[in-house]
């Protein structure tokens, strides 16, 4: 090596020394913009919307593929992320992550179809280790089997910016683990009182009061459409009080029927309150002027505008029967 490739290299060698130097004095700290978000929409947890939702069903164990899977797990999660979704959040807003090396592992690939079948295709679903690096609003953890790395834990327990849930048999974590970590999280979700004692709580955007727990998939459909059970009671523009279920969208659509009558004969309008009358098509008998005929003739349309519709009685010069009506130009 010539005496100005060692000088070079030298110098290289300096410099990264001198970063590396640097990169070994920062200070990490926690991401702070996430202290200004508000709590996660139509859920009540504690203030920085982290939950654990325990539940004490069976894993499946497949001795083929050596893997655990859990439709306990996959169908209550898909449910709450039909119930996010009806809270406002894009789909894309919202990731489910799923404690497996593999992204064709079996508990991915039913997730998949699982979402897929319920139309929520744009909510991703990821093995952790696939999931490393990224980040998204609301993360919901499906703890399948058990984690003992404790950097695969860090990946699994991170990158949610408003809101993240985690569904798993605490029993079987507890027996199957025995790394330090677990036992340091076990210890703190009973100290913050993060268990979320079996279930999450929905709370409704409307009557923030009304609190409905969920402990499975089915316990959902007493949240219809993201909300509770309760009557709606908003008053529409029009006055009167909205007489469905609460609901999140269109609160200012009245649904009763349309109460104002139409023309001289008083038929009442077929359309709902707020919609625009359309002028009145009930039929009632009229004569027509022209020539004297009683007709249907829509309630709106004026006799001197109604084309009569019997059929034309007049010969024409070939003496052969007119096949026109009587209101038509030609035979008028």
């Amino acid at each position: 090596m010539l005496a100005y490739e060692r000088a070079a290299l030298a110098k290289k060698l300096e410099t990264y020394k001198r970063d590396v130097a640097e990169l070994a004095e920062l200070t990490f700290q926690e991401e702070l913009r996430v202290l200004q978000h508000s709590r996660v929409t139509g859920m009540t947890t504690t203030e920085s919307s982290v939950l654990f939702i325990q539940h004490t069903g069976a894993e499946t164990h497949d001795n083929q593929s050596k893997s655990y899977s859990s439709k306990f797990e996959a169908c209550f999660l898909a449910s709450l992320s039909r119930y996010l979704l009806e809270q406002g959040y894009p789909g894309s807003a919202i990731t489910i992550t799923i404690t497996t090396l593999s992204p064709c592992h079996r508990q991915v690939m039913k997730t998949h179809t699982l979402m897929k079948s319920r139309d929520m295709r744009k909510v991703a679903v990821h093995a952790v280790d696939d999931f490393q690096g990224e980040e998204n609003d609301i993360l919901l953890l499906l703890l399948v089997g058990f984690l003992q790395d404790k950097n695969r834990l860090c990946v699994a327990f991170s990158w949610a910016s408003k809101g993240f849930y985690r569904i798993g048999n605490l029993v079987c974590i507890s027996a199957g683990s025995t790394s330090q970590p677990w036992a340091n999280i076990l210890r703190l979700l009973q100290d913050k009182n993060l268990g979320g004692d079996g279930r999450a709580d929905a709370q409704c955007q409307n009557h923030p009061e009304t609190l409905t727990g969920v402990k499975s998939s089915a316990d959902f459909s007493r949240v219809p459409d993201g909300h509770c059970t309760l009557r709606c009671a908003v008053h529409l523009p029009r006055g009167h009080p909205c007489t469905r279920h609460c609901h999140p969208r269109d609160q200012d659509r009245c649904q009763l029927p349309c109460a104002r009558l139409l023309s001289e004969h008083n038929h009442p309008c077929p359309g709902t309150c707020p919609e625009t009358c359309l002028p009145c098509a009930k039929e009632v008998e009229k004569v027509i002027p022209t020539c004297g005929h009683w007709q249907m003739v829509p309630c709106s349309v004026p006799a001197s505008e109604w084309v009569c519709q019997v059929p034309c009685e007049q010969l024409p010069k070939c003496e052969h029967p007119c096949t026109l009506h009587c209101g038509s130009p030609a035979s008028a």
